[in-house]
């Protein structure tokens, strides 16, 4: 189901596209990743995956 998916991702394209699919984005940053659009300013943001880990089990 959509609505149980979180879609991690740097690029801007796929979080669209998990926000028109109905689930979850979370952006994780890489090196080459550059900064969100206004649009996108609500998608949570992680510069690392211990860092998503703490928020995902703490969510």
């Amino acid at each position: 189901m959509p609505e149980e998916t979180i879609l991690v991702d740097d690029r801007i394209y796929n979080l669209h596209a998990a926000i028109d699919s109905g689930a979850r984005p979370v952006r994780m940053r890489c090196e080459f990743t550059t900064d969100l659009t206004g649009d996108l300013s609500l998608v949570p943001e992680f510069p690392s995956v211990p860092a998503f880990r703490d928020w995902l089990i703490g969510s």
